[in-house]
């Protein structure tokens, strides 16, 4: 066989090898971090809270989370220990839109690695500007319009006779929407990057969120007309319209609660709590 052929079966087949090699390691670098390390990122995200402190908050659960990112995007140990003393910091918000800060992070800390330039001081900066509006969009939808909306249905529900159906079924619904919205926030922010806070506008939360409280506030009237029929069939007289004013004042003051400033959530928890003893005791 001649050198050329030679060549030909061997070295061409090899070279053609290492540029495939060589084609692989630049489209990884381009991509950045795998699949599999953002999923690490996003499970570890789920426990941010584990690890909540007087001192600086969230600032351990961030800093864990972000751990396998800054690892892979950080061969050298002294930049990479670098990088997470800058999520060490003092940081605090919704345990739920912390995903989004977590994935407009690791854009963040992709870019500045992959272009070589671009202040790390960013990354810190939009932390800071976003933790507190972030922390009061969250606790405004999530915990003071979704959780109760979530609860006077159970109650609803436990009312009407199907007390395990109705508790479990809504404590399913809200965790399968908040898992939801918690792997959506974490893909768009580390896609999209800082501008990741357009698309959550445009999401209207607060919107979303008055609909979820005047669905709480018909909640409220069904389960008044239960615990009057509960306690009225059981001859309760006097005592069923008392309560049943009572209630129905309550209704009136979660009606009004956005010009008073009654918390929505508290007339929630109590009303849920009065009817599902009323069913209990008296059904």
């Amino acid at each position: 066989m001649s050198l050329r052929a030679l060549r030909a079966r061997w070295v061409c087949p090899c070279a053609r090898s290492g540029r495939v090699l060589s084609d692989t390691t630049e489209k990884r670098s381009e991509t950045g971090i795998s699949p599999r390390v953002l999923l690490q990122v996003f499970v570890r995200s789920l426990a941010l809270q584990l690890t909540w402190n007087d001192e600086r908050m969230q600032n351990l659960g961030f800093a864990f989370a972000m751990a396998p990112a800054l690892r892979a995007l950080y061969p050298d140990p002294e930049a990479r220990d670098d990088a997470l003393r800058r999520h060490l910091e003092l940081f605090n918000t919704h345990p739920y839109l912390a995903v989004l800060v977590l994935g407009v992070s690791v854009h963040m800390e992709e870019v500045h690695v992959r272009e070589g330039h671009g202040p790390v001081e960013a990354v810190s900066s939009f932390k800071s500007g976003t933790m507190g509006g972030f922390g009061a969009l969250g606790d405004g939808f999530f915990w003071g319009s979704l959780r109760p909306a979530c609860v006077t249905t159970a109650a609803v529900g436990v009312l009407l006779g199907h007390p395990l159906f109705a508790v479990v079924g809504a404590w399913l619904f809200y965790f399968c929407v908040t898992i939801a919205f918690r792997a959506w926030a974490f893909v768009a922010g580390y896609r999209l990057g800082p501008a990741v806070t357009q698309s959550l506008q445009r999401l209207n939360l607060p919107r979303l969120g008055k609909w979820l409280r005047r669905y709480c506030v018909v909640n409220f009237a069904v389960l008044t007309v239960g615990i009057v029929w509960l306690l009225g069939g059981l001859g309760g007289g006097f005592t069923a319209w008392v309560l049943g004013s009572g209630v129905l004042l309550t209704i009136y003051g979660a009606l009004q609660s956005e010009r008073c400033g009654i918390s929505v959530s508290l007339l929630t928890y109590v009303t849920s709590a009065i009817a599902v003893l009323v069913s209990v005791v008296f059904s």
